[in-house]
């Protein structure tokens, strides 16, 4: 009894985990980084933000694309990237275009 118990509690924990992951690298692949003139089809959704603390700007801009992404953006209009020597922070603006 307690074998299953723990094969129960174990799968249960599995699940938690997968849920939490949030989106896979394919997904995050797809969120396009848009141009000004590129955005008269669509929808402003939210500011979003994101930053690496070893200073690399390509995993900065994964990180925006992941916050837009739980936003349901499935694009990304950068107004700012900055390095502050250790980091780099980038910040967007979070779109929903109109295929």
């Amino acid at each position: 009894m307690n074998r299953r118990v723990s094969i129960i509690l174990s799968l249960f924990v599995a699940a938690a985990f997968v849920s939490c992951a949030g989106p896979s690298r394919d997904d995050i692949k797809k969120v396009k980084i848009v141009e000004k003139k590129d955005l008269v089809k669509c929808q402003a959704i939210d500011t979003v933000r994101g930053e690496n603390a070893q200073g690399s700007e390509a995993l900065a801009i994964e990180a925006v694309k992941k916050a837009a992404l739980e936003l349901d953006s499935d694009s990304i209009f950068i107004q700012d990237s900055v390095n502050n020597g250790g980091s780099y922070v980038v910040t967007a603006m979070a779109y929903h275009c109109k295929k």
